[in-house]
């Protein structure tokens, strides 16, 4: 039956719906919330009711609540989130701070406070432990808090400083603290991403974690959403599929489509049923920015200029502030805010008003014209200059929109100096290159701009950028800079130059700094320290040693006791890579220097992470996987610290050695993943790859020779010995197998004669037995000879501390044995020897050797001990080298056992296929995949295209929620 058709009442006041088809994701959050120390993650897109889910969980909960947003800025200020969510606590702080000297470092960040808080703890002298002691700061503020939940909203935006101090949270949270974030993960960096989402989800230690992934709505969702929007009235099923149609399943788009729709009165009613009119009838916006803009249109003057202020200032501000930069008088900022506020177009932050999200402000700042924006910039810099809180960030930005650049220049340093003052090098150095490159300040202003630049840069990885922007000035100022200013402009830039790979150029820059300063100047001492690297592009051995002497020499003129600490880190390094067990008293000498200083926390860390490389290359493996740990605890408490990732590269390359190979593709995958903006710790990774494809296989032959050829090109462009000496002798190896002779030769004497020339003959052991191997095919045994006796004599000369070389002597010396007997028996001594380091793949290949030269003594012993090789080298993962001696074997009428293959599964899900399609269930991306598997995300990449295809599904969101069944017996 026909009903009356009833258009909606466009004045109908805002409606909000109660929370729909969130209801286990709810539960989950309360409990987790309730269950402190906890931390959850609320994850998804823009409008999928992040905010809503934990508003709902937040309800009547009985403790403190500290919440704030990030903000989308381009340079937000350190710590924002963090001091607006922390200012309740303040008069907390004044009654107990007194008793907490710690609190003393928040200074910086609480100005306000300053008449509570206890004096600022005295300077460490190191950025890193300085930081370092701020996050202890906040973290022992928040234990005032109480029964506490901290909500960051839109953490994808958060400066780095923050992000340190949630890591740190997490990893040692307050016990009474619930930490929840609303985030964006596919906005967040990789490595973001790994370190602060949770992927083991429950009890971790003392926390309690979860990760809650918001999707979309589905339809019936949809349908029960905008009928609870619409209130008594039943949907018919036409209208909700044109809403999901339309939004996409988002809640936040449904809740704006159907406010939009009843305000234009573009819904009907009828026979009893919302209905939506004919297509022809209906004008929906058909984007969520669109809708946005339709419904700031619907306001009135008033309350689209609150909204619209509201939107430029981007922090909350008060009423009052809100009119002042509106431009209105008290009666007309009432009505206009209070009309945005009953639209839902502003929301209430304490006792502040912001826009309700920033999908709104971004509409509504591009709207503006040109000229209304600045001006509303213009009137924000004044209003919240006003305030004693307000950030010089947020200030410089708004006089940068504004097109204020004198001020802009002047605010932007002040920012930069506040970061670096609460340790943010990276928010500083981010400002000082806008600064740079955005302005066109004098000549004076830039070089102590990019002074500041040169210094921050130095721990984050904006190498290129402030290698640049120094260059520049340095071409273009230069003539107004002292010969001393100019030099250490050239110290920094050289620095950046050796980080960047540049190194020819870099010990150009480095020898001028010297020739400038002198050998006294802690600058010129610190250049001299580079210069004592074996860089290929460096001078012979001798030279390096005439450094390090000059360094020291300088060190004890200059009196200054870091300058002394950074030659002594340089001895460490040149004594130990030449096996001088002096250099091992010289680090106990580093530590005894930075014991209970954390401000030389950096230079024992480099000093650490020297010394097992070191110990890595003589073949101390025990002794390098104590230094990584030793190092590991050393930046333990530095969340972030770049060394991170060199442990781990080291540890990779320590396990290599070591044999223990059943993760290790996975992991150097993931490394070379992670490594990509840092090419040279990621060159030594790519090295070890290839150094695992040549023993197990999975690539061809002449692929990887050009890889190698490619690494070794780079690493002598980039990297000091031994790395571009190892890659030069993997593909020497390589070139050997495939029968090139010739040009296995020069690569191998390549190799040598690099290692030779930096008197680091030391670390040569394979590249020697390589080249010995060359000659003797080339029927060449003597020169052979003529390089042999004089590495073992070094090694001789070094005792214990070599104890890889000395290996790799018993096995040169066996191969230039002429009796076969001898030989075989030297070989099998070696292979001992290299099983006590342990080095089990030299030992198995020494026991290969040994075997052959046998075989003509004792053929079923020889047999015997290649029979058993390949079983050992196959067991490890050389499955190329087991091969191998399997078609010798064959080719000699000898069966050879082998374990059955493994099982095809065929359309069936293999174990590892079942393991990825139940994260694909959970919703899990597949670098949460690759963390928690251990894989790698390329790994990832093929497993989830195998489970796509077995499970007759075209998409991976079909997946999710899907219950995955055990493999059929």
């Amino acid at each position: 039956m026909r009903g009356q058709v009833v258009a909606c009442d466009v004045s109908a006041r805002r409606v909000y719906a109660d929370l729909v088809g969130r209801d286990s994701e709810l539960q989950a959050l309360r409990r987790v919330i309730a269950a402190r120390p906890s931390f959850a993650s609320v994850e998804g897109e823009a409008g999928v009711g992040k905010t809503r889910l934990v508003r709902e969980a937040l309800l009547g909960l009985d403790c403190t609540v500290l919440e704030a947003a990030c903000l989308p800025q381009r340079e937000p200020p350190p710590y924002f989130a963090l001091i607006e969510a922390l200012r309740p606590l303040g008069p907390r702080v004044e009654h107990t701070a007194r008793r907490m000297p710690l609190l003393g470092a928040l200074r910086p960040l609480f100005p306000d406070w300053s008449g509570w808080l206890p004096l600022r703890p005295e300077s460490l002298d190191d950025p890193r432990a300085e930081r370092h002691q701020l996050i202890r700061a906040i973290h022992e503020l928040l234990g005032l808090a109480g029964p506490a939940v901290l909500l960051l909203e839109d953490v994808h935006w958060a400066d780095d400083a923050t992000l340190d101090v949630l890591r740190y949270l997490l990893s040692l949270p307050p016990p009474e603290l619930a930490l929840v974030v609303t985030v964006r993960p596919e906005d967040l960096p990789l490595d973001v991403a790994m370190s602060l989402l949770p992927v083991q989800q429950g009890r971790t230690g003392a926390c309690e974690r979860l990760r809650i992934r918001l999707l979309p709505l589905d339809t019936a969702d949809v349908h029960e959403l905008a009928e609870q929007l619409l209130r008594t009235h039943p949907l018919s099923r036409e209208l909700a599929d044109f809403l999901y149609a339309q939004t996409g399943g988002l809640p936040f788009a449904v809740e704006e489509f159907v406010q939009l729709m009843r305000e234009r009165g573009q819904l009907v009613q009828l026979g009893g049923r919302w209905l939506r009119p004919p297509l022809d009838e209906v004008v929906v916006p058909r984007a969520l920015g669109d809708a946005m803009r339709a419904r700031l249109d619907g306001l009135s003057l008033l309350a689209r200029r609150a909204v619209e202020a509201a939107a430029v200032a981007g922090l909350p501000v008060s009423e009052e502030e809100l009119a002042q930069i509106a431009r209105l008088d008290p009666a007309a900022a009432d009505a206009g805010i209070a009309e945005a506020l009953h639209a839902g177009l502003l929301r209430r932050v304490a006792d502040r008003v912001t826009v309700r999200h920033q999908l709104m402000r971004s509409v509504a700042q591009d709207d503006l014209l040109p000229a209304s924006r600045r001006r509303l910039h213009h009137r924000c810099a004044a209003v919240l200059a006003l305030r004693r809180d307000a950030p010089a960030a947020i200030l410089a930005e708004h006089h940068r929109g504004a097109d204020d650049i004198e001020s802009w220049l002047r605010l932007g340093e002040q920012a930069a100096d506040q970061a670096i003052v609460v340790f943010d090098e990276q928010s500083a150095c981010r400002t000082l290159l806008a600064l740079l490159t955005e302005t066109d300040a004098p000549a004076d202003v830039q070089a102590r701009l990019v002074l500041k630049l040169g210094e921050v840069s130095v721990t984050v990885m904006q190498h290129h950028s402030a290698a640049q922007q120094i260059r520049r000035v340095l071409d273009t100022h230069g003539d107004c800079l002292s010969p001393q200013e100019r030099a250490v402009l050239s110290y920094l830039l050289a620095f950046q130059l050796f980080q960047l790979g540049e190194v020819t150029a870099a010990l150009a820059l480095s020898r001028t700094v010297v020739d400038t300063l002198g050998d006294a100047h802690p600058w010129a001492i610190r250049a001299m320290c580079w210069l004592a690297l074996p860089f290929e592009a460096s001078g012979p051995g001798d030279e390096q040693e005439m450094w390090v002497n000059r360094a020291g020499a300088g060190s004890a003129a200059a009196g200054d006791d870091r300058a002394t600490l950074d030659y002594v880190v340089a001895r460490t390094g040149f004594l130990l890579r030449h096996g001088r067990s002096e250099g091992w008293e010289s680090l106990d000498e580093v530590r005894r220097r930075c014991t209970g200083r954390p401000a030389l926390r950096r230079p024992l860390a480099v000093a650490l992470v020297n010394a097992a490389e070191h110990a890595t290359h003589l073949g101390q493996y025990e002794r390098a996987a104590t230094l990584a740990a030793e190092l590991r605890t050393v930046i333990s408490d530095v969340p972030g610290h770049q060394l991170t990732a060199v442990i781990a590269v080291h540890e990779a390359a320590i396990n290599f050695a070591t044999g223990r190979w059943q993760h290790l593709p996975a992991e150097v995958d993931t490394l070379i993943e992670q490594l990509a903006k840092s090419p040279r710790i990621q060159l030594r990774s790519r090295l070890i790859k290839c150094l695992i494809q040549q023993a197990c296989g999975g690539r061809s032959g002449s692929e990887l020779a050009l890889e190698l050829a490619e690494i070794f090109a780079t690493a002598c462009r980039m990297t000091d010995q031994p790395i571009p000496a190892l890659a030069a002798t993997a593909l020497a190896r390589e070139q050997l197998r495939r029968g090139d002779l010739v040009a296995a030769r020069a690569s191998a004497e390549t190799a040598w004669e690099m290692l030779d020339r930096k008197r680091l003959s030391l670390w040569g052991g394979e590249t020697l037995m390589v080249l010995t191997e060359i000659l003797i095919a080339d029927g060449d045994a003597a020169t052979a000879e003529r390089s042999v006796d004089p590495f073992a004599g070094t090694v001789a000369a070094e005792g214990e501390e070599a104890p890889l070389a000395a290996a790799y002597v018993l096995v040169l010396r066996a191969l230039l044995e002429r009796d076969d007997a001898k030989a075989g028996q030297q070989l099998l001594t070696a292979a001992s020897a290299f099983e006590s380091l342990p080095r089990p793949y030299a030992a198995w290949l020494a026991r290969e050797r040994a075997a052959l030269r046998l075989l003509s003594v004792d053929e079923a012993h020889a047999v015997g001990i290649l029979t058993d090789t390949a079983t050992g080298l196959r067991r490890l993962g050389a499955h190329e080298d087991a091969k191998r001696l399997d078609a010798f074997l064959r080719g000699r009428g000898i069966a050879v056992k082998r374990r059955a293959g493994r099982r095809s599964y065929g359309d069936e899900l293999s174990p590892r296929e079942r393991e990825v399609a139940g994260c694909l269930a959970r919703g899990m991306s597949n670098a949460e995949i690759a963390a928690s598997l251990t894989l790698s995300t390329t790994t990832v990449k093929t497993h989830v295209l195998a489970c796509l295809r077995k499970l007759g599904v075209s998409r991976r969101e079909e997946l999710v929620g899907r219950k995955i069944q055990p493999l059929s017996e």
